[in-house]
């Protein structure tokens, strides 16, 4: 029974991958969906999204802009204070708000002036501050903002900065029912020196389930704003709830310049009215500071969650991004200087040579021994989207040692490798041919502002011929705008276009596409030209083609991967040459690995083998991870020595799948790697599968039931715990657990799918009927549900109906093998039944 039930949670991710990730917000354009609302499943269960620092992208003209409110002077102090940064060494450090709240780096600046002034001056610098007068933005001059139902009210009492928020109660979820205590958040730089965060009174802040009668009326909730997250272009305030959790609040302020549209409170989820029985609520864990952002935004920052209690205590070095988070602990250096190690610097990189350019040469290329730019791991930490393995990283230990990255797949990505999602930039660089030049950070980025070197072409014309930056290349004449921001002669328009998140943040593609018009006419993808020109695809494709007959064309590997990542039929074999591809980038075969069940139900281990034992770990990990399409032999004997891989994310990815004995090293690095997300229901839901596969049914039912309680507009949790009931025949519990999730997740099209099958088992077809066509009307057509719901109209003798529906859907929609067979066995199924005609 054991393996039955494993193979549905297998079976069941798939699914969930295709239904939680694209739940109804998935529906609105992700790039207006901020980070907190990605689902991001590794297995079962969401990584914890990385926030990275908002960019501060300001000019020197808007210090000099006049200032009229509050707000404004405040934001234009700390503009001209990030200037003043960049001050000679023998100038005093500039008074600076942000700088003087991280403790941890105070002795560091005593030696480093010049590296602590370009450090202020960093969006690192301004990551997250304690809330005073110096570093709050928004206005708190009694200011209101609106949202559909929920009203606010932004003051100040007593020298401190409170919000009132104002929304119609609901029926109390549960966890509004728990009974646990606040805790702290510590800084912890010295034994002497530790912020408490001390406890609201609770007559002052009303954080109270609202009563069970109270569904229809409006109830007012008073919070004290702790910290500003963040600076420019957007900042926001952290609240502390309960069980020492931070949320983020709803409104966030624009700090953007009030001619750009700023100086203004908005909302992140502006085509939305959520309510409180909703996961992008802001009072459910998708908003928790403490699980989803803290990490990356202050140094040495670890979540300490207590699963126990469902609470945190969370600690950090250094309340924003400081010395540590990139050159690690050096409290002996600061103590004595002359004990350092440049061997044993995280952001090391002596590298001996230089980029060069021959007068024939169209762009440079790296002279002298091959560039170690192992560095870059650092920076990856944050500014990637990934899964962390532990709790809290170190910059002096490898990427992959402490998190599992996402790959450049849809639907975080496009087809062609741009971003959608917000994720951030490792994916789309390390896919780019930058990256495969070995180009990196500090090519482009000053070390300590993080601020490019150069403005304007003048950047990329440090390698790139003086020919780019003129006609015939340049095919524009002058600047044309007219309706947007970009400026059309410039090299980032047309090669790192940008899409917005959070509502005003515009974050550009590293992955230095060519724009291809084409592709948009073929895929409706996305092409840089379409920020400026209002033709069509078509005819931007022939104009590009007109004026650079001459442009890198598509090989037929990448050709394969676009066709495989858009969801169109490839072969197998197609499939495994992109994978065997060694030309390209080593994040790109590894996407076509992860992609590998759309075109295999089993895969041959001799040829995985190649793969298992690759140099490149994120190839082993991405291999390991397809282990479940081998024999039980194979998956055995190729993946066990895996469990052995020097790095840790190859280790656990070979543990998710073989379910070692809980007391091997790789089934504890597995355990600790599940518990990173298990303050959300994801989390639990992995802790529930190792449980199961170490025979500890009654700890996985109960994980599972946890897993309900701290996150119930979860729909996966229910159709875990309910699958489980069954195949343990307690039927009964089963149907009570899908009800009870549809009643918290009335729009969860896998629920329904899962009531229906149910109802199938049953042979109670009505039910079914309705069940499933409800999922497949809210998945809008997935191909698994519009299957099963097509044989069941079979099965319960309704095949002309099933045939109608499925004739008058899109061609595209009949997109599977599995699909097109049904299509023409219900058409012969009619044919037969029809009534003969007789000849005359």
């Amino acid at each position: 029974m054991q393996p039955n039930i494993l193979a549905h949670f297998s079976a069941c991710q798939s699914h969930q991958q295709a239904n939680v990730q694209q739940t109804r917000r998935k529906q609105k354009p992700l790039r207006y969906i901020s980070v907190l609302s990605l689902l991001l499943l590794p297995t079962c269960a969401a990584a914890t999204d990385s926030v990275t620092a908002h960019r501060v992208q300001h000019s020197s003209s808007l210090s000099s802009q006049t200032a009229t409110t509050p707000s404004q002077l405040a934001f234009t102090a700390l503009v001209q204070s990030a200037e003043q940064a960049v001050a000679p060494t023998n100038q005093s450090l500039p008074n600076n708000a942000y700088g003087q709240q991280n403790r941890a780096a105070a002795p560091c600046q005593q030696c480093h002036q010049q590296q602590s002034h370009d450090w202020l001056a960093s969006d690192h610098a301004h990551a997250m501050a304690k809330a005073n007068t110096q570093t709050v933005l928004g206005d708190f001059n009694h200011a209101q903002a609106q949202h559909r139902d929920l009203q606010a009210q932004f003051f100040r009492r007593n020298g401190q900065f409170w919000a009132a928020l104002t929304q119609p109660n609901i029926e109390p979820s549960p966890q509004h029912m728990r009974d646990s205590k606040l805790s702290t958040v510590r800084d912890t730089t010295t034994d002497t020196d530790r912020h408490n965060i001390p406890r609201e009174d609770p007559l002052q802040i009303n954080t109270t389930a609202p009563p069970a009668n109270a569904a229809a009326t409006a109830d007012t909730q008073h919070y004290h704003i702790k910290y500003s997250f963040g600076f420019y272009p957007l900042q926001q305030y952290l609240v502390e709830t309960e069980r020492g959790q931070f949320q983020v609040l709803p409104f966030a302020w624009d700090s953007r310049p009030q001619e750009q549209g700023g100086q203004r409170w908005f909302v992140l989820y502006p085509e939305q009215n959520i309510d409180r029985a909703d996961r992008l609520h802001w009072l459910q864990p998708l908003h928790n500071w403490n699980g989803m952002c803290a990490e990356c935004h202050s140094d040495a920052l670890q979540k300490r969650y207590q699963p126990a209690t469902d609470s945190f205590a969370t600690q950090w070095q250094g309340i924003n991004v400081g010395c540590y988070s990139c050159h690690g602990d050096l409290t002996k250096h600061s103590q004595d200087p002359t004990h350092f190690s440049a061997a044993n610097q995280p952001m090391r990189h002596s590298n001996q040579g230089q980029w060069q350019r021959k007068p024939s040469d169209s762009v440079a290329r790296w002279q002298g021994p091959p560039r170690d730019n192992r560095f870059m791991q650092t920076c990856f930490a944050c500014h990637a989207l990934r899964a962390p393995l532990q709790d809290g990283f170190r910059p002096d230990k490898q990427f992959l040692d402490q998190f599992s990255p996402r790959l450049p797949n849809p639907p975080l990505y496009f087809a062609d490798g741009q971003i959608d999602a917000e994720v951030y930039v490792y994916g789309s660089f390390m896919q780019s041919k930058m990256a495969q030049a070995g180009v990196n950070c500090l090519d482009c980025h000053q070390a300590h502002t993080m601020k490019l070197k150069v403005e304007g072409n003048a950047l990329c014309l440090q390698c790139h011929s003086a020919e780019y930056n003129q006609p015939p290349h340049l095919l524009h004449k002058g600047n044309i705008k007219e309706m947007t921001d970009t400026d059309a002669n410039l090299c980032v328009s047309c090669h790192m276009p940008q899409r917005r998140y959070m509502g005003v943040d515009d974050r550009r593609d590293h992955s230095f596409v060519i724009p291809r018009p084409e592709l948009t006419a073929q895929l409706n993808l996305p092409n840089p030209c379409q920020q400026c020109h209002y033709q069509s695809a078509q005819w931007l494709a022939e104009k590009i083609t007109q004026y650079y007959p001459g442009r890198a064309r598509l090989t037929a590997t990448e050709q394969l991967l676009l066709t495989l990542r858009s969801g169109q039929p490839i072969s197998p074999a197609a499939h495994r040459q992109i994978i065997m591809d060694s030309q390209l980038p080593a994040i790109n075969r590894a996407s076509a690995l992860e992609l590998l069940p759309q075109t295999h139900n089993r895969i041959n281990g001799q040829w995985l083998q190649t793969l298992l034992h690759d140099p490149d770990p994120l190839l082993r990990q991405a291999a390991a991870t397809q282990g479940g399409l081998l024999s039980a032999q194979a998956r055995q004997q190729l993946l066990t020595p895996l469990l052995q891989d020097p790095i840790t994310a190859v280790r656990i990815a070979a543990a998710r799948v073989l379910q070692p004995p809980q007391a091997t090293l790789a089934a504890k690095e597995l355990a600790q790697a599940n518990a990173q997300s298990a303050w959300r229901a994801e989390g639990r839901i992995n802790q529930a599968r190792q449980l199961l596969a170490n025979g500890h049914i009654d700890q996985a039912i109960t994980t599972l039931q946890s897993a309900i309680l701290i996150g119930p507009f979860f729909a996966a949790s229910y159709i875990h715990l309910a699958e489980l009931y069954r195949h343990q025949e307690q039927l009964a519990l089963s149907a009570q657990t899908l009800h009870q999730g549809l009643k918290h997740n009335p729009e969860s099209a896998a629920l329904h799918y899962a009531t229906g099958l149910q109802a199938v088992r049953h042979q109670n077809w009505k039910t079914a009927e309705q069940a499933l066509l409800q999922a497949v009307i809210l998945s809008k057509q997935q191909p698994q549900y519009l299957l099963v719901y097509l044989m069941t109209l079979q099965r319960s003798g309704k095949a002309q109906q099933a045939l109608n529906y499925l004739n008058n859907l899109p061609p595209r929609t009949i997109s599977t093998p599995q699909l097109k067979k049904l299509q023409q066995q219900l058409q012969q199924t009619t044919t037969d039944k029809s009534p003969s005609v007789s000849k005359q």
